[in-house]
């Protein structure tokens, strides 16, 4: 390939926003009861864990279908990819506003996420912005928790005799869902009409000898346990923030806004942190003091 048959489009940051945008609604399908548990088990008339439930069977889900996912990313294009995650998302999302009532159909309707973002760069963006895609990608993530951690109480309505009313609140974020995979399946493309990077093409693995590569690799090794601990622990005060916040005395509003405030921090740290790590081009350190700040904090 020769570097006039290489190009950059404007295009690539509506493709961004887009995916952007799809990365955010998933979060707030993710984590709509995080922050109103207390007020869910009275709407819904059960446990605190079948609540809990309704955030960890996203996880679960998750684990089934990362890898068929990713297959079919890779396989197909993110269109096709992306295509059927925002069609779920948008369908059960709809359902959950239509039947607010139904626990059951309520855990039938988390949507599964397809992670897509470094795909998303290498199609669209030259070597340089790849880091910068993928982090505004990954930091519309945590604007999805912040939004669904801070907006969802104030969503939450009560009748006359003070009754809980979660369906105005589901309603608006089925219609929020739906809308994203509107504008997705409309505006989203496949790749650009050229590569924004001449690419040196190299061996293509199967996924099964691609997966077995990965987990040979020294470092991979060390950083799998820390993703675990680290990803595990945040996962699990996201789930359980609004149970912590109940024994702590705090209201909803104040959960809403402790979770808020927990997901800022983050922003901050990823938005600070990389950088120096790319000046001195250092990153176990990085890690290191991340981990123990997070030890310590906790």
């Amino acid at each position: 390939m020769t570097e006039n048959q290489v190009q950059v489009y404007p295009y690539r940051w509506v493709v961004l926003f887009i995916f952007a945008l799809i990365c955010a609604i998933i979060q707030i399908q993710w984590l709509t009861f995080a922050s109103v548990a207390r007020e869910a088990r009275i709407f819904y008339n059960v446990s605190a864990l079948q609540i809990d439930f309704l955030s960890l069977i996203f996880m679960v889900v998750f684990l089934l279908v990362c890898i068929p996912a990713s297959y079919i990313i890779d396989r197909f294009g993110i269109r096709m990819g992306l295509g059927i995650g925002a069609i779920l998302t948008g369908i059960f999302g709809l359902m959950k506003g239509f039947f607010p009532s139904d626990y059951t159909l309520v855990v039938i309707a988390q949507p599964f996420i397809i992670n897509a973002a470094t795909k998303v760069a290498v199609q669209w963006f030259p070597l340089l912005e790849r880091a910068l895609a993928v982090g505004i990608a990954t930091l519309a993530q945590f604007l999805g928790i912040i939004i669904v951690m801070i907006c969802t109480p104030l969503m939450i309505e009560t009748d006359m005799v003070g009754v809980y009313d979660l369906s105005s609140m589901l309603m608006t974020y089925g219609l929020i869902s739906c809308a994203g995979a509107v504008i997705l399946l409309a505006f989203l493309r496949e790749k650009p009409p050229t590569l924004p990077e001449i690419i040196e093409y190299k061996e293509d693995f199967s996924v099964f000898k691609s997966v077995k590569h990965i987990l040979g690799q020294p470092d991979m090794k060390y950083l799998f346990p820390l993703f675990f601990i680290g990803l595990g622990i945040f996962n699990a005060i996201s789930t359980c923030i609004d149970q912590i916040c109940q024994t702590k005395g705090l209201t909803m509003d104040q959960t809403g806004i402790m979770g808020g405030i927990m997901l800022v921090g983050g922003i901050i740290g990823a938005l600070i942190l990389p950088v120096f790590s790319d000046k001195l081009k250092k990153r176990k350190a990085f890690i290191c003091m991340a981990m123990a700040g997070a030890t310590r904090a906790l």
